[in-house]
Parts: C-alpha cells; sequence; structure tokens
C-alpha cells in the first residue's frame, strides 16, 4: 500500500473520531460562576472546620514617609450560617484594643461580580477599621475622614 494513502485514511479517521465526540451539554456562564460561589463556600467553610485557627487574611497597609508599609494578620474561621469569626492584634483596632488580641462575629457572602468575591457585609471590629473611611493611619490620636481606608 502507498503511504500517503495510509496517512490519508489516519487523518480521516481521526477526524471522523474528534468531530463525533464534541461535548454538547455545556454549563452557562451563570451556572458556573453559581458552582464556583458554593465552592469557595465549601473551602471555605470545611477549612475552618479542620483546623482551630482557621484561615489566614494578610492585608497590606499603604505606607507613608512616616510609617512604613507594613502587613496585618487576620485569623478567620467561617460558618455554614453566614457568619465569620475575625481574631487579631493589630495597631489600628479601636475602642482601646489597640494591639490587644480581640476577636469579633460579622457577616460574610460570597457574591458574584466578575469573579466569586468574599464580602464582609456587617461592621467588623478587626476588618473593618482597615477600609474605613476613617483613616487612623496618618494620625492616630485623632481620625481624619479622608474616605480612603488604608489600603
Amino acid at each position: 500500500m502507498n503511504k500517503t494513502y495510509i496517512i490519508s485514511c489516519l487523518i480521516a479517521v481521526f477526524t471522523i473520531y474528534s468531530c463525533g465526540t464534541l461535548e454538547d451539554d455545556f454549563d452557562s456562564p451563570s451556572e458556573r460562576i453559581d458552582n464556583t460561589c458554593t465552592d469557595i463556600r465549601s473551602h471555605l467553610i470545611n477549612g475552618s472546620a479542620e483546623d482551630d485557627h482557621g484561615w489566614v487574611i494578610q492585608y497590606f497597609v499603604k505606607g507613608t514617609t512616616l510609617k512604613p508599609y507594613k502587613g496585618v494578620n487576620i485569623f478567620a474561621k467561617f460558618f455554614p450560617d453566614g457568619t465569620v469569626l475575625m481574631a487579631g492584634n493589630h495597631e489600628y483596632l479601636r475602642n482601646n484594643c489597640r494591639g490587644k488580641y480581640t476577636e469579633a462575629v460579622s457577616c460574610y457572602d460570597i457574591i458574584k461580580e466578575e469573579g466569586a468575591v468574599i464580602s464582609f457585609s456587617t461592621w467588623n471590629d478587626i476588618l473593618s477599621p482597615l477600609c474605613d473611611p476613617v483613616n487612623a493611619l496618618y494620625a492616630p490620636s485623632k481620625l481624619i475622614y479622608d474616605g480612603e481606608g488604608l489600603g
């Protein structure tokens, strides 16, 4: 047999096989994002249940010439009822808790934006001072409302 004939037959067989195995059952984009949000929520909850310490959120505060750029560790445990327990001891805590180990409970949700986003929808004494428009970085003794937070 001619080598060209054999190669042509093989190409034809592979082409027919590959076209015959196309998957017609695709999830819609909204179904994929719903599944992703569900998976992330499950992962957060299961990760919190497996370990006594839960998760670490590393938040990096912008620096100034007076205060250098630095990171803050926040410990979080996510629960199935939509609450999260956060703990930390950073210098931006308020109500005489600055630098002291503090715990706070708030609500969270996984929302659909351009992808799945964890949203902390209620005030949390550990996380919220970092994104509050009151900026304690520039004047810790005097609160400044500059609308930026510490991000």
